[in-house]
């Protein structure tokens, strides 16, 4: 058993034990009487938010406000999140922003699932994906997908778009209700 030590710009020290291992930081510029902003990092991944509870029985994380998830691959921003520690099963809702730099990549929705025991990620809600690519000859194409969902299976490396697709890249256009897109061709 690991002990983690939360601090607080007021002196206070939180102490929490835990299999594993976890630190908490404060962020003390939006600090007032009963609101905390907080960095969580956990290994590569660092969360910030507004408002933080962490259920130690449950593993269970709450964000709200603000939210920013960011590892070495990408950064996830929503308005609150819910995260399983144990299942490693996220939730996000409204505002959500997923940026890859990688990849030239964000997604923007209302509700984000990301599973990562299954390996699938999905967002709805006017989920929207905007990929800028650089050409050969310097110029730059971007691509335009808009549908209902929006889910990333990480063993196939597709993209599906499904319900109300709407695609628009160069001088191309297309309407239908379902799309794979593979990221890697």
């Amino acid at each position: 058993i690991l002990s983690t030590t939360v601090f607080e710009s007021r002196g206070f020290i939180f102490k929490f034990d835990r299999i594993g291992s976890i630190l908490f930081s404060f962020d003390i510029s939006s600090l007032d009487w009963f609101c905390f902003a907080l960095s969580v990092n956990d290994s590569v991944t660092t969360l910030t938010s507004t408002k933080l509870v962490y259920e130690k029985n449950n593993e269970k994380i709450i964000a709200v406000g603000n939210v920013v998830v960011s590892d070495t691959a990408s950064i996830i921003k929503a308005d609150s999140l819910i995260h399983d520690r144990n299942t490693r099963f996220s939730e996000g809702f409204n505002n959500i922003e997923i940026r890859s730099e990688d990849n030239k990549l964000t997604i923007f929705g209302k509700y984000l699932v990301d599973d990562k025991e299954n390996k699938v990620s999905r967002v709805t809600g006017n989920s929207f994906l905007t990929q800028i690519e650089e050409l050969d000859n310097g110029e730059f194409d971007t691509l335009f997908i808009k549908s209902a969902l929006l889910e990333s299976r990480k063993d196939s490396g597709a993209l599906y778009a499904m319900d109300s697709v709407k695609i628009i890249r160069g001088g191309f256009s297309s309407i239908n209700d379902f799309t794979i897109y593979n990221r890697d061709s």
